[in-house]
């Protein structure tokens, strides 16, 4: 290395930090923390969400969007990260956290508006900006990009335009925690709305908070299609969501569809997706109403059996290291 460019690399050192500049190879052979979702999800994204990333899900009302996200927000809490959830639309309830299962709580921070003071999009914004620069590794859960309120809206009140206001001060801070999150290793997950598109342009809905966040995204999943599960007495006991994985920051192939089941008091119900996924690959077998757990025939389990579907969920539920090991079966055969 020649002197001029020894003495350029010191003085880069010294005036920005010492990794300011680093080798390629350097940026190939990081390892990020990976996340889950749930079983579906992950393998669809081709293993989870990577430390650093922006999440988007999209979709419908009451498409379980924010369940998932929380649930996603649970899984870091559960590695140690700090929570923290932006109630911009301030609907968040005791039962949406309580449903998650296995959240703490407890260790949630909450953003939210007060009566002294309801807050606005520059406000949340603010706060967020401020939250993503001093908490390293955290996870931040917007929800929703779609209700983000200029402030000239909630003091001039209804009526008020500000030609996209909202969507401005969303593109402003995308750019500017856009290497932010990143360099921090957290996860933004923001959800976001869609609504019917009435321009006579392109498709027949379109997404809610602009299109900075779409250039920003490394994980974008929208809920296609809801299924109610229901029990014996047609009593509607959860949903089955379909997803539509657009993009991902793993190996996980762009549009393709996976399936999840967000069951409703416990969240997203992994040992169910499991189980498909488990069929799905052969790993269970069913003849009849008998199911079979063939991959256990390996681990020198050979009478692995259960009759009907339900029985074989109360069977894995009871027997973690029966679960566990299918678990590890599909992600050796899928991500």
């Amino acid at each position: 290395m020649s002197d001029v460019k020894t003495s350029m690399l010191k003085e880069l050192e010294k005036q920005f930090g010492a990794d300011v500049l680093i080798s390629g190879s350097a940026i190939v052979d990081k390892k990020s923390e990976i996340f889950s979702i749930s079983p579906a999800i992950d393998v669809g994204l081709g293993g989870g969400v990577p430390g650093g990333s922006w999440v988007t899900l999209a979709g419908p009302a009451k498409y379980g969007k924010t369940h998932t996200a929380l649930t996603l927000l649970r899984n870091m809490q559960r590695a140690g990260r700090e929570i923290y959830i932006g109630s911009v639309e301030g609907r968040l309830k005791s039962r949406d956290l309580l449903s998650v299962h296995g959240l703490d709580v407890s260790k949630v921070h909450v953003i939210q508006s007060t009566p002294d003071k309801i807050l606005s999009a520059q406000d949340f914004l603010t706060i967020f900006e401020k939250i993503l620069t001093t908490v390293p590794g955290c996870g931040l859960l917007i929800d929703s990009y779609s209700a983000l309120c200029h402030a000239k809206e909630i003091e001039e009140g209804v009526g008020t335009s500000t030609r996209g206001g909202g969507a401005m001060l969303l593109a402003q801070f995308t750019r500017q925690m856009g290497n932010v999150v990143p360099v921090m290793n957290s996860v933004v997950v923001g959800v976001t709305h869609i609504m019917a598109n009435t321009s006579g342009y392109g498709l027949s809905w379109q997404e809610k908070g602009g299109n900075a966040i779409a250039y920003q995204v490394d994980v974008k999943m929208r809920a296609t299609k809801r299924e109610y599960l229901l029990n014996k007495d047609n009593k509607a006991t959860g949903q089955k969501i379909t997803w539509l994985i657009e993009s991902t920051a793993l190996s996980g192939t762009p549009s393709t569809t996976v399936e999840s089941y967000l069951r409703y008091g416990y969240g997203l119900d992994a040992t169910m997706e499991l189980i498909d996924l488990g069929e799905s690959l052969g790993l269970i077998e069913q003849n009849g109403s008998w199911y079979q757990l063939a991959y256990m025939a390996k681990h020198g389990e050979k009478e692995c059996k259960a009759q009907g579907k339900e029985k074989l969920y109360q069977t894995l539920i009871s027997h973690e290291d029966w679960l566990g090991k299918l678990e590890s079966e599909i992600k050796e055969m899928l991500v």
